[in-house]
């Protein structure tokens, strides 16, 4: 009889192979899902190898007794290819498996296949097998040829490499897919370490391989993967493909860089601008193909003038640069972003030449217009030419206006903010002078509360003065009137604080640090045409949906660039435009993207 240690030998290897088998039925599932199919079929070889090793060690005939070997190394050297698919598709690797090259792995489980079972008719996979009992078990010894070693040693390498896919998941996802890893990866070390000592002929009994036996704690730390971490479930093929996506999905060129500044990885929108083939790009240095100087600061690589090796023209590039680390925080390269900006610089500079011809020579020309209706307009008589007349002047200097409003537009654009402690009740008092001067017998009442803003003064007192005009223009008082009130507020408040005479300032509530001040324009006039509020909205001015004139364009680019807040409320009764200002700094710019940038 076999004894206690024969009995559990076997024992081992049965249970082994149930255990094994179990596991392929409870995986099927999860077919379909990453990895789990190529694992079903490592099972399904594993269970293979440890039945057939344990009925080997009940048969005593010779012939059978090779064939249940045969099985065995059927199942040794299969499993190993499998497991490195299962590895690589469970960490989203799965492109590697169309390859020629992981293909030609299964030439050698293959050939053993056919080798084991036409055994004794040649002597290629082993030769002189021969019943050698241990613990009274059919254990047997036989000389491994050079193709058994190939093969042998293709599986364990091709099982090393899937345990280090599923280590280096462990190291890049941290805890999200570690204990799964974990535990597939440590189950791979009994079966391994039994049989490369059975391969080497170490221990006191070499005719002894004890590796299908071990399978059974293989599939003990499998079972805790599968059934008490739902392992299938969450894998990291999701988080691998988004990784994927992030770079090669993107409508932009990514580079990556080593830390010497050499291509090592790069999108297909890359591709297109180095034009030249992928192979020979990679280890070659950014600069042979973009004109981009990396020992720049960062903070000055932020638009650069790029040509492309089979570009036909100059393209120029926003730049974004960041650096690439690895889980342990060190940084191994840089990650650079493109955007190509070519067509929105161009139409900067078509913007900024159409600007200037609103300034210079519209204005010039219509000076000379409005002086030839003044000179007109003196020497008729006639009640209807001088209707006429005055019309030429209204229209005239609506379009000096404009003109206007396209210098102040430029101010804005070309500017950036520059902040600095405005005392705002002196300040508002300043606007309503300037505006009693260019609007004569136009009357201004002001009411302004104590308080102090960070803000660009040059840009608030524009679009004050913006608001201001309007306010008179479009009163139906007489004279035309305009109301400023300037109120300190507390965050997310609207009471009014300031309280005050017709033409001068009192000083009463203070508006407090870490909240706003609030400026209201007021009229009594007809109200905003909606059309003309609809046309500032953030979703922009389309050709069916426009304003009439720039000055809410500029009022909202304004209020914008020094970081404050703009509220129009338009009824038919008048209008009151609220301007609320920070007072300890703005943001500088919360919505600068609604602004053409700066012409450098």
């Amino acid at each position: 009889m076999f004894g206690y240690v024969g009995t559990a030998i076997v024992l081992g290897s049965f249970a082994a192979g149930i255990a094994s088998a179990s596991l392929v039925a409870y995986l099927d599932r999860h077919r379909g899902s990453a990895g789990a199919t190529w694992f079903m079929y490592t099972l399904a070889f594993q269970s293979l190898s440890c039945f057939g090793y344990g009925i080997g060690l009940l048969v005593f005939d010779p012939v059978w007794r090779s064939y249940a070997e045969a099985v065995a190394w059927l199942g040794m050297t299969w499993m190993g290819p499998f497991f490195l698919a299962f590895a690589l598709e469970y960490t989203g690797r799965s492109g590697v498996l169309d390859r020629k090259g992981f293909r030609l792995l299964f030439v050698f489980p293959a050939g053993t296949t056919a080798l084991a079972f036409t055994y004794p008719y040649h002597d290629l996979l082993w030769r002189e097998l021969r019943i050698d009992p241990v613990f009274g078990l059919s254990t047997v010894t036989y000389g491994i040829q050079p193709w058994g070693y190939a093969a042998m040693f293709v599986s364990l390498v091709a099982a090393g490499v899937g345990v280090l896919l599923l280590v280096e998941t462990i190291l890049a996802y941290g805890p999200l897919y570690r204990r799964e890893a974990i535990a597939v990866a440590l189950s791979t070390v009994p079966p391994s370490v039994t049989l490369l000592a059975w391969l080497g002929g170490v221990g006191y009994w070499p005719a002894l391989n004890l590796a299908p036996a071990s399978l059974l704690v293989h599939a003990a730390l499998d079972g805790y993967a599968f059934v008490g971490t739902d392992m299938f479930e969450s894998n990291p093929t999701t988080r691998r493909a988004a990784e994927r996506a992030a770079i090669d999905d993107l409508p932009n060129p990514v580079l990556i860089l080593d830390p010497n500044d050499r291509l090592v990885a790069f999108n297909d929108a890359a591709a297109e601008l180095i034009d030249s083939d992928a192979s020979s790009v990679v280890g070659t240095e950014l600069t042979d193909h973009f004109a981009i100087p990396l020992d720049d600061a960062p903070s000055d690589r932020q638009v650069r003038t790029a040509r492309t090796t089979g570009a036909d023209r100059t393209r120029r590039f926003s730049i974004s640069v960041s650096p690439l680390t690895d889980p342990a925080g060190t940084v191994v390269g840089e990650t650079i972003v493109l955007q190509d900006i070519t067509e929105r610089l161009e139409q900067e500079q078509q913007l900024s030449v159409l600007n200037r011809i609103l300034r210079h020579n519209l204005r010039n020309e219509m000076t000379v217009i409005m002086g030839a209706a003044d000179v007109l307009g003196a020497s008729v008589d006639d009640p209807e030419l001088e209707r006429w007349v005055a019309d030429v002047r209204k229209s005239g200097q609506a379009l000096v206006d404009i003109g206007e409003r396209a210098r102040e537009f430029d101010v804005l654009r070309d500017r950036d903010p520059s902040f600095e402690s405005v005392d705002v009740a002196p300040f508002l008092e300043s606007v309503a002078d300037a505006a009693r001067e260019e609007q004569p017998g136009a009357r201004i009442d002001l009411e302004a509360a104590d308080g102090t803003v960070s803000t660009d003064p040059m840009i608030l007192r524009i679009v004050l003065a913006n608001l201001v005009a309007n306010a008179v223009q479009h009163t139906d008082s007489e004279p035309p009137t305009g109301r400023i009130r300037g109120r300190g507020t507390g965050e997310g408040t609207g009471t009014e604080t300031g309280t005050g005479t017709e033409t001068g300032t009192e000083a009463t509530d203070e508006a407090r640090p870490g909240e706003a001040y609030t400026i209201e324009i007021e009229d009594d006039g007809p109200g905003i045409p909606p059309a003309e509020l609809e046309a500032i909205d953030p979703d922009g001015e389309d050709p069916l949906e426009h304003g009439s004139g720039l000055g809410l364009w500029i009022v909202t680019w304004g209020v914008d660039r020094i970081g404050g807040t703009i509220e129009f409320d338009s009824t038919d009764e008048g209008t009151t435009v609220s301007v609320r200002v920070p007072t300890d700094g703005g943001t500088g710019g919360a919505d600068s993207s609604r602004l053409p940038a700066p012409n450098r």
